[in-house]
């Protein structure tokens, strides 16, 4: 405690430093940064350079909190070297969706409400669109407008993903006839839909990965 009460006057004595707040159970307050930690003691370097050894026992319950889960540059950098990309994308709420190249275009493999689709990825639209005879043969629910146009309608799957019970919920397609796109493809998606979803793509793995929670 004696150590940290002459710590915490030095380092008010020589005004503000770059770093962290630090507090002991006395009340007194420094700015310093951590610089290492070993078992039952924090190195904290204060304005002037001078590097003090620290008992964590001597700081409040916060910041004994924040060194417990502090790490160096080098062990944080040796850590995520570790980290496998899929497993921190599916960590945070992402999943992942086969994609194809033809012919120079994109393609990406979804399911919705248990029905295969095939939709090429394209920025041009902010809304998805369905070809309204993949919609009547998978037996998705389609739900017209008034007005005519080349908007049929919209559909509305409860779940689209990559087939399992994760996915995006509702997602609201477009329906149109598409005849000027070639057969075997169900749609479209992209735009709104991949910012929405913090699309990322994974060339590597030709995966396609959307937030979904």
């Amino acid at each position: 405690m004696k150590i940290l009460s002459l710590l915490l006057v030095a380092g008010l004595l020589c005004g503000a430093v770059q770093g962290r707040e630090f507090k002991g159970k006395n009340g007194k307050v420094i700015e310093a940064e951590i610089v290492s930690k070993s078992p039952g003691k924090v190195m904290l370097k204060l304005e002037n350079g001078k590097e003090v050894e620290v008992p964590v026992g001597s700081l409040s319950e916060a910041d004994q909190l924040y060194v417990a889960v502090w790490e160096s540059p080098e062990d944080r950098t040796k850590r995520l070297k570790a980290v496998k990309l899929d497993e921190a994308l599916e960590a945070q709420g992402f999943i992942p969706l086969t994609v194809t190249l033809e012919e120079g275009q994109m393609f990406v493999s979804v399911n919705a409400d248990g029905q295969a689709l095939k939709l090429l990825i394209s920025h041009q639209n902010d809304q998805p669109v369905l070809r309204k005879s993949s919609v009547d043969e998978k037996g998705l629910k389609l739900k017209p407008v008034e007005g005519g146009g080349q908007i049929l309608g919209t559909c509305s799957p409860d779940l689209v993903g990559a087939g399992d019970e994760r996915g995006i919920k509702n997602l609201e397609f477009l329906v149109a006839d598409l005849t000027n796109m070639p057969a075997g493809i169900d749609g479209m998606i992209g735009g709104q839909v991949f910012v929405d979803h913090s699309a990322r793509l994974d060339f590597l793995t030709k995966r396609l990965w959307l937030k979904v929670d």
